[in-house]
């Protein structure tokens, strides 16, 4: 009588591990659906409303943003890498 309680059991939590298995799967899957379908929106660039004549249209400078974001990302990464050595 044991065996069978133990294999219904193991039976349960393999159901139910492939339940968890398989909504992660459909969630992973919309996710990406929705990362594909509005990533497209970004690439659209405004028209230019003064004619178009200049060669060198105002554009947004990216030098100041990526450098603090880089130091932040690096300042991060020393911080964990040092929370795990303390572990």
């Amino acid at each position: 009588m044991r065996i069978k309680k133990v294999t219904v059991i193991i039976f349960a939590r393999k159901q139910q591990l492939v339940t968890s298995i398989l909504c992660f799967m459909v969630i992973k899957k919309i996710l990406l659906f929705c990362f594909i379908a509005f990533s497209f929106s970004l690439f659209a660039q405004p028209d230019n409303p003064g004619g178009g004549g200049g060669s060198n249209p105002d554009g947004i400078p990216i030098d100041g943003g990526i450098g603090w974001l880089a130091a932040l990302g690096i300042g991060y990464g020393i911080k964990k890498f040092r929370d795990s050595k303390n572990k």
